[in-house]
């Protein structure tokens, strides 16, 4: 996906919800920083930001928007890896 986008003259951040670990050290312990470096991605820290009504307030009555995301034009949304699944 990252070649893809910075083929069309993307420029490219990854962000991830807070984990267990920082999101640095896990895409260092993942050995993603040759891929960051190659296409050029900055890593993006969504911790700041604030809870905002959700509309289906019967299963997510909030949901926590980082105040970042109006730096972004668009954000591409792909799940996780997850290797142990």
């Amino acid at each position: 996906m990252a070649e893809l986008l910075a083929d069309h003259g993307c420029g490219l951040s990854l962000g991830d919800s807070p984990g267990l670990e920082s999101l640095p050290y896990a895409l260092r312990g993942a050995n993603f920083t040759l891929i960051l470096a190659r296409y050029n991605i900055a890593v993006a820290d969504f911790h700041s930001g604030a809870d905002v009504a959700s509309r289906n307030r019967r299963w997510f009555p909030k949901l926590f928007l980082s105040s970042r995301l109006g730096e972004f034009d668009h954000l591409v949304n792909l799940s996780k890896f997850k290797p142990m699944a």
